[in-house]
């Protein structure tokens, strides 16, 4: 195996023979079993890794047997994302839809002629048809992250303009909520980022911090140069967030309070793609919280 990387997975598996114990005794002893085996070895260690070994007998008159040993980690790794994506997904649809039928059903069983009680039904299928919508289109959106699909164009961007355009995009929901939306970018400020991705990131990180910072809280964009970087933060005086809970974030689906976080609304997805586009666009992310203060989220660009 060449490079650096295939020298220390080699001796990485070199200095871990005793772990070999875990196959068949056949195999370790030298003897051919009696039929082909195929059996995983769990290599613990500051890098764990998962081997697939095939252990067939030599055949003819050769004594012994033969093992093929195979790297399998990433592919149990992505397997294991697999399924809690799928379980994710599945979770967070099953509750729109059933409302959206329950409603639905009543309505056609004769609740439709009830004045005061259908409007509110149909107002609850509108909002959950909308959830709906807001879970498939922010899927679709991750989906084409994934695959590259969504080509981003990263030149000199002036950040005065973009974030005009975020915080009058989420004005009005701030309003509603009387929420004080602030916002100070230094003049010619400019990074080095794709126009329509940065101003998704800001909507999304705005968005997160109306949603939750209580009525007359205040929501704060501020940007600054330092050195060869530009540091975009969004800061809120919201509920804050634990310590435990900030390393996984932005991870897909990730809810510090499903309960609180599905009646505010939101599709588990918008952190998870703020991080996509900021890496996509050569850039990190990353958020400070304390519990009753607030949460600071601080995208980092290339300066332009």
């Amino acid at each position: 195996m060449a490079g650096p990387q295939g020298k220390e997975e080699a001796a990485e598996v070199g200095h871990r023979e005793a772990q070999l114990r875990r196959l068949p005794e056949p195999a370790v002893r030298g003897r051919a079993p009696a039929v082909p085996a195929v059996v995983e070895v769990v290599m613990e260690g500051p890098r764990p890794r998962v081997l697939e070994v095939q252990v067939a007998p030599l055949g003819g008159s050769l004594p012994g047997s033969a093992a093929v040993f195979r790297d399998v980690t990433e592919l149990k790794r992505l397997e294991r994302v697999r399924q809690d994506f799928v379980a994710n997904v599945s979770h967070e649809l099953r509750t729109p839809i059933a409302a959206i039928l329950g409603y639905a059903e009543t309505l056609r069983a004769g609740a439709l002629a009830d004045a005061v009680h259908a409007p509110q039904m149909v107002e609850i299928i509108h909002r959950q048809s909308e959830r709906l919508s807001e879970l498939v289109s922010d899927l679709l959106e991750l989906s084409r992250l994934d695959a590259r699909e969504r080509p981003l164009s990263v030149t000199p961007v002036g950040l005065g303009e973009v974030v005009l355009r975020a915080t009058e995009a989420m004005q009005p929901r701030a309003a509603a909520k009387h929420v004080s939306m602030t916002h100070h970018i230094p003049d010619g400020l400019a990074a080095r980022a794709d126009a329509k991705a940065l101003e998704q990131v800001l909507v999304n990180l705005l968005d997160n911090a109306v949603k939750y910072t209580p009525e007359g809280g205040t929501v704060e964009l501020n940007a600054r140069r330092d050195e060869e970087r530009v540091e975009l933060s969004v800061r809120d005086t919201g509920l804050g967030i634990e310590a435990r809970h900030l390393p996984r974030l932005f991870e897909r689906f990730y809810r510090v309070d499903r309960g609180r976080s599905r009646d505010m609304g939101g599709t588990g997805l918008g952190l998870s793609i703020v991080r996509h586009l900021v890496s996509a666009m050569g850039g990190d992310v990353r958020v400070q919280s304390q519990l009753g203060v607030g949460s600071t989220f601080t995208v980092v660009l290339a300066a332009a």
